[in-house]
C-alpha cells in the first residue's frame, strides 16, 4: 500500500475552524485507541493524492518530533462548493485490526465479454478488517474465466482473501457478467408486449354461427308480424 507524506502543523484549540480554511488549510483530526486525539492542520493541496486518486493510501503524519500512519476514516465537504473542509484519521496500531473500504479492480478479460456480455461491478469497495500490514491498495480480481450470467460473490473473495474480515453477507455478487441493461430492458418490454397481445387475443368474442334447420325439417314458423320466408327455388304461385 501506498504511503503519502501529508506534512502538518499542530493546532491549537484556540483557533477557529473558519480562519483555518480561509488561510487554504484544512481542520484534521486523528483517533488513535487508548490515547489522546491529536488534532492539526494540513494545506489543502496535501490531500490532492491521498484523497482524490484512486486506491487506499497510508497517510504519514508527524506531529511534535513523533510519525505516525494512519487512514482517513472521513472527509467532509462544503455542500455548496465541494471545498474540503475537514478530515479524520484514524491511526494504524500494532497487532491491533482495523476497519477500511479497499476498492475492487478487475484483471484480464472476462470469457462472457467475448460473447456479447457486459461486465458489471457491483460492489466498487469491500468493508473489511485486518492487520495493518495486511491492508492494500486494491481488491484485485481476475476475472478471466468469468462467463456470461456468472458473478463473483463475497464467498470467493474470502477464499482469495483468507485474512480478511469482509462485512458483507457471502451471497452478494461483486462483480457479473450479464447482457446489457438496455437490452434487458427492450427484452423485457417486448415480453410484456406480447403477453399484452396474447391477453387481448383471449378476451376477443367469438362470434355464434346461426343454426341451420336439418334437411327435411320444417322452418320455425314466423313470428307474428312476420312474413314468411319463401324457400330457395320455389316460387309463389
Amino acid at each position: 500500500m501506498k504511503t503519502i507524506n501529508v506534512p502538518v502543523t499542530k493546532r491549537e484549540m484556540s483557533s477557529k475552524a473558519s480562519a483555518i480554511r480561509k488561510a487554504g488549510e484544512v481542520p484534521c483530526v486523528m483517533y488513535s485507541a487508548g490515547q489522546e486525539n491529536v488534532h492539526f492542520t494540513a494545506q489543502l493541496v496535501s490531500f490532492k493524492e491521498l484523497l482524490y486518486t484512486p486506491g487506499l493510501k497510508r497517510a504519514e503524519i508527524t506531529v511534535d518530533g513523533k510519525t505516525h500512519h494512519a487512514l482517513v476514516k472521513d472527509a467532509q465537504y462544503h455542500p455548496v462548493t465541494d471545498r474540503l473542509e475537514h478530515v479524520d484519521f484514524i491511526e494504524l496500531q500494532a497487532g491491533r485490526k482495523i476497519r477500511a473500504d479497499i476498492p475492487v479492480r478487475t484483471t484480464g478479460r472476462a470469457m462472457g465479454e467475448a460473447e456479447g456480455g457486459i461486465l458489471y461491478i457491483n460492489v466498487p469497495y469491500v468493508k473489511i478488517k485486518a492487520m495493518p500490514e495486511q491492508l492494500r491498495e486494491f481488491i484485485e480480481v481476475d476475472v478471466t474465466e468469468l462467463d456470461m450470467n456468472d458473478s463473483f460473490r463475497i464467498s470467493d473473495l474470502s477464499r482469495q482473501f483468507p485474512d480478511y474480515e469482509f462485512h458483507h453477507p457471502e451471497t452478494v455478487s461483486v462483480i457479473s457478467v450479464e447482457t446489457s441493461r438496455a437490452a434487458r430492458a427492450a427484452a423485457a418490454e417486448e415480453a410484456a408486449a406480447a403477453a399484452a397481445k396474447a391477453a387481448a387475443e383471449a378476451a376477443l368474442p367469438v362470434e355464434a354461427e346461426v343454426a341451420k334447420p336439418a334437411e327435411g325439417a320444417e322452418a320455425a314458423p314466423p313470428k307474428e308480424g312476420e312474413e314468411p320466408k319463401k324457400e330457395p327455388g320455389k316460387e309463389k304461385e
